[in-house]
């Protein structure tokens, strides 16, 4: 039961802290984002979460599994290459774009698509980690819970 909440939590802060972290950077560079603007980012961010990457985090979890090559390191960089796809194809999905535009990567949205899933890709292969192995799970909450606070109650 509590395994099961840990990954339930994992997957609520990864994301909680991607998509805060995207906001604060906008912030910062003072082009904060109005309301609707930011339900429509949590909406269209939040369907290509759950329904792309975690699935694509499972193929590469039951891959790396299949051939008994299952380290922290390896799943990390698999998980932040794979994070590339949905910031790809973020245009697509809120419906600014109509084709995959590569050059869309470099653009300075794309690169803050990047930050952004790319944080929940190393945050969620963190919190994982921990949850295999029984160890820091004290310490992942507090220090995710410690993430969230911040990025949504500074300003």
């Amino acid at each position: 039961m509590i395994r099961s909440i840990f990954y339930l939590w994992t997957t609520f802060s990864s994301y909680t802290i991607g998509i805060g972290l995207y906001i604060f950077i906008l912030r910062f560079l003072g082009e904060p984002l109005e309301s609707s603007e930011v339900n429509r980012l949590i909406f269209w961010t939040l369907l290509t979460y759950l329904c792309i990457m975690l699935g694509l985090f499972l193929l590469i979890i039951l891959l790396l599994k299949s051939i008994n090559r299952h380290t922290f390191w390896l799943q990390t960089l698999l998980f932040i290459i794979v994070s590339f796809f949905p910031a790809s194809i973020a245009p697509i999905l809120s419906g600014f774009g109509i084709i995959f535009n590569v050059s869309f990567l470099v653009s300075s949205e794309g690169l803050l698509f990047i930050t952004m899933f790319g944080t929940m890709a190393v945050l969620f292969s963190y919190g994982l980690w921990v949850a295999q192995n029984h160890k820091g799970r004290r310490t992942f909450w507090v220090v995710s819970a410690s993430l969230i606070f911040l990025i949504m109650f500074v300003r």
